[in-house]
């Protein structure tokens, strides 16, 4: 069938006979074959990654010129392959920091990619911050022949994606870390098949970037009397105002 690329074939006799040895694309032979003989034929192809319907391959045996075939209702057999998709799929996660620090931006790359061997529709990718991340906004691109169902949201991500076989898409989330964070942040991501299709590697469709904080608040402190003059023996009062211009909280 046109699904099958790169086909290549031998054959064998079995007892007296004879047939082409090896040839590729389409079987178009003669045999020979004496009572009892038989040719064997085995086909090798590549069947296409983006193959919708079931595979079906037919072949014919046809008697020549001047022979009878008494039982022709043998002369053709079919074989039935319904479709089963394997895709080993993967993502990736990472905020290219080792640290994050209370109250400042952050910002993840997430990439989602089809190892194959089957091209995947409707792959689900999802990722739900943690609450210390506010203010989230995430866009997603696609390499050709790849894409996402939507290219840009708010909030947590849960969205489809088209991957032919490597084919990938990324997807850029942005937030807010809030200033009285205490717990590391981390953060993770899912990738799995849709219904029907197998995974074989499920091990790295998941990933999580973990970062521990590090808080920077700039402190800062003033203090006046309100005056410009003292007097011996004379009260005074001052006002001492300490202050945090952030970005993270402090206790």
């Amino acid at each position: 069938p046109a699904t099958m690329s790169g086909v290549t074939w031998s054959c064998s006799v079995s007892g007296s006979g004879s047939c082409p040895a090896s040839g590729s694309g389409n079987v178009n032979s003669l045999v020979s074959l004496t009572v009892g003989a038989t040719a064997t034929f085995t086909i090798s192809g590549t069947l296409s990654s983006s193959a919708t319907a079931d595979l079906v391959n037919t072949a014919t045996v046809t008697a020549p010129v001047g022979v009878t075939d008494p039982a022709p209702a043998d002369n053709s057999a079919t074989d039935i392959d319904t479709l089963a998709r394997v895709a080993d799929l993967s993502v990736t996660k990472t905020d290219f920091a080792a640290t994050a620090t209370p109250g400042t931006a952050v910002s993840y790359q997430i990439v989602a990619v089809n190892n194959g061997p089957s091209d995947i529709t409707g792959a689900t990718i999802t990722d739900t911050p943690p609450a210390d991340l506010a203010g989230i906004t995430w866009s997603c691109t696609a390499t050709v022949g790849a894409s996402c169902s939507n290219s840009s949201g708010v909030g947590a991500i849960n969205e489809l994606a088209d991957l032919p076989v490597g084919a990938s898409v990324t997807f850029t989330l942005t937030a807010t870390l809030s200033p009285a964070a205490t717990s590391p942040v981390a953060n993770t991501v899912q990738i799995a098949v849709p219904a029907g299709a197998t995974d074989p590697n499920p091990g790295n469709n998941t990933a999580t970037d973990s970062d521990p904080l590090i808080p920077q608040a700039d402190l800062a402190i003033t203090k006046s009397d309100g005056v410009t003059m003292a007097t011996p023996g004379g009260t005074t009062t001052y006002t001492i105002t300490a202050s945090n211009t952030g970005p993270s909280n402090t206790t």
